[in-house]
C-alpha cells in the first residue's frame, strides 16, 4: 500500500474499537440491540451511553462505507470484473456465511448456557435452534457492502470507467448532500423505524451510507482526500460539536424518545438531520487529522490494520465474555462500561494477530 494511505489503515483500527465499545455500551444503558444487557444501569449512564452511541451512529459506519468506497475503483480496475467480484464474494461472503451458519448460533448457544437455559452441546443446540438464530449480527455491514460491490461491479461492466472531473464539494453541495441524505431518510423512517430491521438492514440510516459509498468512489478518483480544505473542516466539525451538545437537551426537552427512532414526528425529522450535519464535521475532522499526524505505519498499527477486519467479525464473542466476566462486580455501570471496552478491545487484536496467521484464513480475510 502505497505510504500516503496508512492512515486510512488507522482510521480503520480507530474505527473498529469504537464498533467494540459501542456495542458494550449497549450492555450497560446505551440504546441499541446487542446479545447482552447488564441489568445494574442508572438514568445518568444511560443517558450519556445512548448520547455516545447516537453520536457514534451518526458517522463510525458511514465512515467506514467511504473508506470501503474509496478502495473499490482502484480494485476494480486492477483485478477487472471477474477477480474483482470473487475476492469480493471469498473476502465479504465467506465471513458472512460462516457467521450466518456457526458463530451468531454459537453466540446465542454460550448465552443460553451462561443464563442456564440449555445443558447441551453445541451441535444438538445447532440442529434443534440453527433456522432461528441464523443472522449476521453486526456483519449486516459486510453484507451491506458485498451488495453495494456487486452494484458497483454491474455499473462498471455496463458503462465502463467514469473519468468526468468532480472537484471537492463546496459548503453549499456538502448541505446540499446533508439535506437529500435526511430527507431520503425521513421519509424512510416514517414507515420504517430506526429499531426495526428489514433483513437485517435498519434502513432508515442507509442513505447516508450510500452517499458515503459513492462520494467514497468519487473520491478516489479525484483525489479528493488531498484536498480537504481546512476551512471547510473547521466550520463543520464546529457544527457538529454544537449539534452534539444540544442533542440530549433536545431529547429531554422532548419527553419520548422513542419519537427520534421514526414516524411521522417532529423529533424523528430533527434526528434525521442531526446525523448527516454531526457525520459530517466528525468524518472531515476524522480524515484530516489522521492524514496530517497519523500518516505513519510503526509495527503496533500495522499489525492491528491487518487484524482490524477479523476483529470487525468476532469481537462480538469478546464484548460478551467481557460483559460475562464482570456481571458478577458490583460497579458502577459506567466504570463497568470503560472495563468491558478495554477488555474487549485488547483481547479482541490479540486473537485477530494469531488468526491472520492461520494459512487457509489469512487468504480470506
Amino acid at each position: 500500500m502505497k505510504n500516503r494511505f496508512y492512515y486510512l489503515d488507522n482510521l480503520k483500527v480507530l474505527l473498529t474499537m469504537l464498533v467494540i465499545a459501542h456495542h458494550v455500551s449497549i450492555t450497560y444503558g446505551g440504546s441499541g440491540d446487542w446479545y447482552i444487557m447488564d441489568p445494574n444501569r442508572n438514568e445518568l449512564t444511560s443517558l450519556i451511553l445512548t448520547l455516545f452511541t447516537a453520536v457514534n451512529q451518526s458517522f463510525f459506519m458511514g465512515l467506514f462505507f467511504f473508506i470501503s468506497g474509496f478502495f473499490t475503483p482502484g480494485s476494480f480496475d486492477k483485478k477487472g470484473a471477474v477477480a474483482y467480484l470473487r475476492d469480493r464474494l471469498i473476502r465479504l461472503g465467506v465471513p458472512l456465511i460462516l457467521f450466518y451458519t456457526v458463530l451468531n448460533p454459537l453466540l446465542v448457544y454460550i448465552l443460553r448456557l451462561y443464563y442456564g437455559e440449555y445443558n447441551g452441546s453445541f451441535v444438538s443446540f445447532w440442529l434443534k435452534n440453527m433456522p432461528n438464530y441464523a443472522g449476521p449480527g453486526p456483519l449486516w455491514f459486510v453484507q451491506a457492502l458485498l451488495i453495494f460491490s456487486i452494484v458497483y461491479a454491474i455499473v462498471r461492466m455496463i458503462s465502463g470507467k467514469f473519468d468526468k472531473r468532480i472537484y471537492f464539494p463546496s459548503n453549499k453541495k456538502l448541505i446540499a448532500g446533508a439535506v437529500c441524505a435526511a430527507s431520503a431518510a425521513f421519509v424512510i423512517r416514517v414507515f420504517l423505524p430506526v429499531d426495526k430491521a428489514f433483513f437485517s438492514f435498519k434502513l432508515g440510516y442507509f442513505p447516508l451510507y450510500i452517499l458515503l459509498f459513492a462520494s467514497g468512489i468519487i473520491a478516489a478518483r479525484n483525489n479528493w482526500l488531498d484536498k480537504i480544505d481546512s476551512s471547510v473542516t473547521k466550520r463543520w466539525f464546529i457544527t457538529s460539536l454544537v449539534l452534539i451538545v444540544v442533542l440530549p437537551i433536545v431529547m429531554i426537552a422532548a419527553g419520548s424518545p422513542d419519537a427520534f427512532n421514526g414516524g411521522f414526528t417532529v423529533q424523528s425529522l430533527m434526528y434525521c438531520f442531526w446525523d448527516p450535519f454531526v457525520c459530517f464535521g466528525i468524518c472531515l475532522k476524522l480524515m484530516q487529522l489522521f492524514k496530517n499526524k497519523l500518516n505513519i505505519a510503526p509495527a503496533i498499527l500495522k499489525e492491528a490494520g491487518r487484524g482490524a477486519y477479523v476483529v470487525y467479525i468476532t469481537h462480538p464473542f469478546f464484548c460478551v465474555g467481557a460483559a460475562m466476566l464482570l456481571m458478577p462486580l458490583d460497579f458502577a455501570p459506567m466504570i463497568k462500561f470503560l472495563l468491558c471496552s478495554i477488555m474487549a478491545i485488547i483481547t479482541a487484536f490479540i486473537s485477530a494477530a494469531l488468526v491472520i496467521r492461520i494459512p487457509v484464513v489469512n487468504r480470506i480475510v
